[in-house]
């Protein structure tokens, strides 16, 4: 709505008349959306009395990604201490703008160490592995494993999120199994007869 203003790919420049000490002026700018993603616009107002101007900014998110992801055990419900559990993680995108860029945590409480991924790009501490994933358009998913050794008896819990930036509710998935310690059975059989001379 301002009569003086030059226009670029990026940026506009707006003159406004003088503005009185106490006073303010208003006045509208329309942008079109080319594209998904989260958009952000910036203006700053100058005059040559005043060295320290304060800009303000907004965003818009167009279009979101909505990421779902699901953990399930590749073996069984219980674990020996010592053996390794294979996990299968699949991140889903059901929204409508691509997932980018793609982090999943990966948390889990004591009695798991953390052994190996198929995912190359990832930090893992004792108790959480950050991976990297790479974009998921809108509809696709992305499936990998993570594999961790039993350290202890009782139940283990291990609970993957995915974080982009354009969903702010990621539905996590997570799973469980027991470690339990190996349980000998002896049997002993006499195979002559029951009297000996």
């Amino acid at each position: 709505t301002v009569a003086s203003y030059t226009a670029g790919a990026t940026e506009a420049t707006f003159t406004l008349p003088a503005i009185e000490p106490g006073d303010s002026y208003t006045f509208t700018v329309v942008h079109t959306v080319t594209s998904t993603g989260v958009k952000t616009n910036s203006a700053t107002a100058l005059t040559p009395t005043d060295p320290t101007p304060e800009p303000d900014s907004d965003t818009v998110v167009v279009g979101a990604a909505d990421l779902t992801t699901t953990k399930v055990r590749t073996s069984g419900a219980t674990a020996t201490v010592g053996e390794d559990v294979t996990w299968l993680i699949t991140v889903a995108n059901t929204g409508d703008a691509t997932a980018t860029p793609v982090t999943v945590t990966d948390a889990w409480t004591a009695g798991l160490d953390f052994r190996s991924t198929t995912v190359a790009s990832y930090t893992a501490g004792a108790t959480e592995a950050t991976f990297t994933l790479p974009a998921i358009a809108a509809g696709d998913s992305v499936s990998f494993t993570v594999v961790h050794t039993v350290t202890s008896t009782g139940v283990k819990t291990n609970t993957a999120t995915a974080l982009t930036p354009t969903d702010p509710t990621p539905t996590p998935g997570s799973d469980t199994v027991t470690g339990g310690a190996a349980d000998l059975t002896t049997t002993k059989v006499r195979t002559s007869g029951a009297t000996a001379t």
